[in-house]
């Protein structure tokens, strides 16, 4: 539960920092945003006031004149009361008008892309023009065409402008046919990828940092899975360790109490009985304690085998049928499979090779819900393969990767009918890898499992 609460805050710590670095570098950008604005705008106001101030040079002569004419010809072709009581639809006409010509006879565009770069200031912009204010003039009177409330705010839109844009200039022009206040805007293109140059370093270190932070939470949290499994393990291993322990203690002390009863002392048979049942408990534990010392000895790598010439398939036959009489009184169907091959005989430790195939035959028996029927099927090719076949309850999928890991008892309800240690086939695993050779699982559940050894005929020295 403790571990649940150190999770969940630093989930909570890690989303806060997450927040936290969003909205630096969200204000970061709004910073360098702003140094944009004031760095491009001191040149355009820089610009305009040059335009302003040289007389050789007037970019919008051509605009004018063109202006001109067409508020002229406006007069001409509509009767003054059309052009002053108009609808919308006239008016909104001729303000497009207006726009379509300032914006195709203009020159302050190429002009400001020449200065920007004069300066090694971006030069790429778009630029657009907003008519604020239009009126005809007709003999000395005023017509009033279009008038709006305000400039163009950020992030609002017309014809010509974009959303993005930054204001330029206002230019206020009066001439014989007409007057117009027409607001200037410039929309640099590459703002968002100079501002996002301009932060690479701080981006580049926030990623890492994020990275680095992000790795260390997963590999916490994996850490922290992995000692709770660790832990699962060792508390299922002590209490079944406990249980193991005690059956067979309890056993021992009521056959013991059992034989100080003189009426029991008598009875040869029944003394007999109690005394073998002392004897095979006192084994099982024996075995039990064996087990416990083995872990260590592989945990040190000091697993020796004591290897000899082995006649495989005899000594296949004789694990064979001793399994047979131990489960004489068991509907158990054993069956033997040979396939000779280049050579019969082998190295190996036979007592660790017993121990091995009778741990898969047991295992065989204790997992099925039905008559138990295995195949053991001995082939002798380059190297020797032995597998045993059962129509057991077989092994799901997740627990397929974590059979062969000590202490690991698979999670299904056979787990608590059938005792262990869950060191079995961890021993199996280290016995075989001593040998030099693998072994593999395939298992459906519900439909048996194959356990498939293979050891080489010749192991190379290292």
């Amino acid at each position: 539960m403790k571990q649940r609460y150190i999770f969940i805050l630093s989930f909570i710590a890690l989303i806060g920092l997450v927040v936290v670095q969003g909205y630096v570098v969200n204000e970061l950008y709004r910073l360098k945003s702003k140094e944009f604005d004031n760095l491009y705008g001191g040149h355009v106001y820089r610009a305009m006031e040059y335009i302003d101030a040289e007389i050789d040079f007037q970019p919008l002569d051509s605009v004018f004149v063109n202006l001109n004419v067409l508020a002229y010809e406006i007069f001409e072709q509509s009767a003054e009361f059309d052009i002053v009581q108009g609808d919308d639809k006239i008016k909104s006409r001729i303000v497009d008008s207006f726009e379509n010509i300032v914006s195709e006879h203009e020159q302050i565009t190429p002009f400001l892309r020449e200065y920007l770069a004069s300066y090694n200031l971006d030069p790429d912009f778009n630029s657009g023009f907003h008519v604020r204010e239009l009126s005809l003039i007709d003999k000395g009177e005023k017509y009033q065409i279009y008038k709006s409330r305000k400039k163009i705010e950020h992030n609002e839109e017309s014809r010509f402008v974009s959303a993005s844009s930054m204001f330029a200039r206002s230019l206020i022009y009066e001439m014989d046919n007409y007057s117009f206040v027409i607001d200037f805007y410039i929309d640099f293109t590459h703002k968002k990828m100079i501002i996002l140059n301009e932060m690479k370093g701080i981006l580049l270190l926030i990623t890492f940092v994020m990275i680095v932070i992000m790795a260390a939470f997963i590999s916490t949290l994996r850490n922290m899975m992995k000692q709770k499994k660790l832990s699962d393990i060792k508390t299922d291993f002590i209490n079944n360790m406990t249980h193991e322990l005690k059956t067979p203690l309890s056993t021992i002390a009521v056959a013991s109490s059992s034989l100080t009863v003189e009426k029991i002392q008598q009875d040869r048979e029944k003394t007999k009985m109690l005394s073998g049942i002392i004897k095979k408990q006192n084994r099982h534990l024996t075995q039990m304690i064996d087990h416990i010392l083995d872990i260590s000895v592989i945990d040190r790598n000091e697993f020796n085998l004591n290897k000899e010439e082995v006649e495989v398939i005899p000594f296949i036959q004789e694990i064979a049928e001793a399994f047979r009489v131990e489960y004489k009184d068991s509907k158990v169907n054993l069956v033997e499979e040979y396939v000779p091959g280049p050579f019969s005989t082998l190295e190996l430790d036979a007592f660790q090779m017993t121990r091995v195939i009778n741990n898969l035959l047991s295992n065989a028996v204790k997992y099925c819900d039905e008559d138990p029927r295995i195949i053991i099927r001995v082939i002798i090719d380059v190297d020797l393969v032995i597998e045993v076949a059962d129509n057991g309850i077989g092994i799901r999928k997740e627990d397929l990767r974590e059979i062969f890991t000590k202490f690991y008892r698979c999670n299904h309800e056979h787990k608590l009918k059938v005792k262990g240690l869950g060191l079995g086939l961890y021993f199996v695993r280290n016995i075989i890898a001593a040998h030099g050779g693998n072994i593999m699982v395939q298992s459906v559940p519900n439909n048996g499992t194959t356990f498939k050894i293979s050891i080489p005929r010749k192991i190379s020295e290292s």
